[in-house]
């Protein structure tokens, strides 16, 4: 019989907060049993998922997700030398498992050569799940209620739900175990030199294809999660490389789908969404802005606000808008091919803020190397534009920005992209090693200046681009 203890944390816990202090987080003790302790972990800081920890007596921690999905298990490990932490498998953004054969056994999951990664991640989820099983209470009151964790079999079938209903381009940015995203179009029509879904020609879902796939992930989530389970997914997503694209595609009657039909029919079928996001480019937020009456003005162009206040619906709509800025030096913006200068993209998020839409930028790391020579110009060493006065500028833009949260995304070299061609003609300069991209991260953190109390700056974008393979990846440490 489980019971909620008033205590903070008891010894199973305690000991591994000895070992690794970065698990502990304020945190409150909701379950327990004999040989379990089960707690409850908000959002907070850098947390950006609420999740559970049940610790065990013989020195095994394992994390679930709101939602009831394990996404990973550590174990504690003693000797002569002190105590250390191993890592024995943990989910990424795309639902996909990491899993150290090294580190293995773990209560009787042992690494077996005959047994495919697949199979060990079964026995090690099958694990988990029966010893959250043995003190789920979902009579219980508060918190203790909501701790129901999923099976092996529903685990692989969100996997494969995921994988379904996504491109092998689609990127989602902030994915975790709590997000519902809608397809709303293929591809994109920008041609940014860099990027794998410019290599994809636009193609926007018709409101018939969109509500499909709305009443096709509704479904297959209820059959997974429940009824109540699915309302744990409280953060939405609209899948579309650029939203704006639907309302310019719809003017010329090439889909009868627009940005806020798309928004207002994801509320309709997905109500408790706390939050609603997509992404929205500098281009199309400046064309789906212009009036004579706006307030904003790039030039002899003048922007109005009524296209994003409209798209927000006070707050009931859009709340959340994911801007790439890439690099504000223009120069290089243009050598990238995203042909849209330093002030147009401020304008852009400016109109974006005004109209009560939160707002996230991407920047990316590495990708224009050392430095470049821009377009037009020869490539003599007093036309170099280092990457120490890109990343500058940039850190500069931002702080004009002010935005809520920067994301940070490592250029993912790949022999098909269009930016090879600049880097064979001597245009960038690459890198020389991975080193070099963490001096440009830390001189760009170093000049952001922005001092909200929620701000923070997010590495690892390149976690949600696409991936490729199964959903267990196999490595070895020891």
């Amino acid at each position: 019989m489980s019971v909620v203890h008033p205590m903070h944390r008891g010894p199973f816990l305690r000991y591994f907060l000895e070992v690794e202090p970065s698990f502990a987080s304020p945190m409150e003790w909701i379950l327990a049993s004999n040989d379990i302790e089960v707690y409850y972990v908000p959002k907070m800081g850098q947390r950006t998922d609420p999740e559970f920890y049940m610790a065990t007596k013989d020195g095994v921690l394992i994390k679930f997700a709101f939602t009831g999905d394990m996404t990973g298990i550590y174990k504690l490990l003693k000797s002569e030398k002190g105590s250390s932490v191993d890592t024995v498998v943990e989910m990424d953004p795309k639902h996909r498992f990491h899993l150290d054969r090294g580190s293995l056994p773990v209560n009787g999951v042992v690494d077996d050569k005959a047994k495919s990664g697949d199979q060990i991640l079964e026995s090690l989820v099958n694990y988990a799940y029966s010893k959250a099983k043995s003190v789920e209470n979902p009579n219980a009151r508060g918190m203790a209620r909501n701790f129901q964790v999923l099976t092996y079999d529903a685990i692989v079938s969100r996997f494969k739900m995921l994988e379904a209903m996504q491109s092998s381009t689609d990127i989602i940015p902030d994915q975790s175990p709590r997000t519902i995203f809608i397809k709303a179009g293929d591809g994109c029509v920008m041609e940014c030199n860099y990027c794998p879904e410019g290599l994809v020609r636009f193609k926007p879902y018709s409101m018939t294809q969109f509500l499909e796939h709305i009443q096709n992930t509704k479904s297959a989530l209820t059959d997974i999660l429940g009824k109540e389970g699915i309302t744990k997914m409280n953060e939405g997503f609209i899948n579309v490389s650029d939203i704006g694209w639907l309302d310019l595609f719809h003017r010329t009657g090439r889909t009868d789908l627009t940005s806020v039909e798309a928004v207002r029919l994801m509320r309709e079928y997905f109500p408790w969404l706390e939050k609603i996001g997509t992404f929205i480019g500098s281009s199309t937020a400046l064309a789906l802005s212009e009036g004579t009456d706006g307030i904003r003005y790039v030039g002899s162009k003048r922007y109005n606000t009524r296209f994003f206040e409209t798209l927000n619906g006070k707050g009931n709509l859009i709340n959340r808008l994911y801007l790439g800025v890439e690099t504000a030096h223009t120069e290089g913006s243009y050598l990238l091919n995203k042909r849209i200068n330093y002030w147009q993209k401020l304008t852009a998020t400016k109109l974006i803020q005004d109209s009560g839409i939160r707002l996230k930028v991407i920047v990316q790391l590495g990708v224009l190397g050392k430095g470049f020579y821009p377009l037009g110009k020869e490539i003599t060493p007093e036309n170099f534009v280092t990457w120490e006065e890109a990343t500058d500028i940039t850190a500069g833009w931002i702080n004009e920005v002010q935005p809520y949260r920067v994301l940070e995304s490592v250029y993912q070299p790949s022999p098909e992209l269009p930016i090879n061609r600049l880097i064979k003609d001597g245009r960038i300069v690459p890198y020389d090693n991975p080193e070099q991209i963490e001096q440009e991260r830390k001189r760009l953190r170093e000049n952001i200046r922005i001092f909200k109390n929620e701000f923070k700056v997010e590495p690892r974008y390149e976690d949600f681009l696409p991936k490729k393979g199964g959903q267990v990846i196999e490595y070895r440490k020891k």
